[in-house]
């Protein structure tokens, strides 16, 4: 019977509440209804912190100017302090143009160059589902006629 009691004391001091508890401490369903009541009233940006680890990252694309459009490949690679990447030799040469922000088109050509620099992203393996002519058009006879009717089997 002390065990009992003993159980359900610690019980009751795992589900009871904190005077000071904190938006961790409550439950999800009450969490999510007070960010939506809060949002709806338009508190919300004033009661959440969102933490530098919690923030998505930035986008790793830079919107490409009128100017950088205009540069050739080389003078764009140039312009960013970068290899052009097909003299790159190694994937890890590549890291930079995926590291960081860059216009979409470097990132583009990183890629290509990715595709013949490294043998696994070069072929396609057996597993591909979709890779296959699936279709029996080799093994039709023609003019192959069938015993089936429609409705009757």
């Amino acid at each position: 019977m002390q065990k009992h009691t003993q159980m359900s004391q610690e019980k009751d001091a795992k589900t009871s509440k904190k005077p000071d508890a904190t938006d961790d401490d409550k439950p999800f369903l009450s969490r999510w209804s007070q960010r939506k009541g809060l949002s709806r009233s338009g508190n919300l940006a004033e009661d959440t912190e969102i933490s530098a680890e919690a923030a998505p990252d930035e986008a790793q694309t830079v919107e490409e100017s009128e100017t950088e459009k205009a540069l050739s490949d080389e003078a764009l690679c140039e312009k960013y302090e970068l290899v052009h990447p097909d003299k790159c030799e190694t994937p890890e040469q590549l890291d930079s143009f995926f590291t960081r922000p860059l216009p979409d088109r470097l990132k583009q050509l990183a890629m290509r160059r990715m595709w013949r620099i490294n043998p696994i992203f070069r072929f396609a393996d057996e597993m591909v589902e979709y890779g296959e002519d699936f279709t029996d058009a080799a093994t039709v006879i023609p003019d192959m006629a069938t015993a089936y009717k429609v409705g009757k089997g």
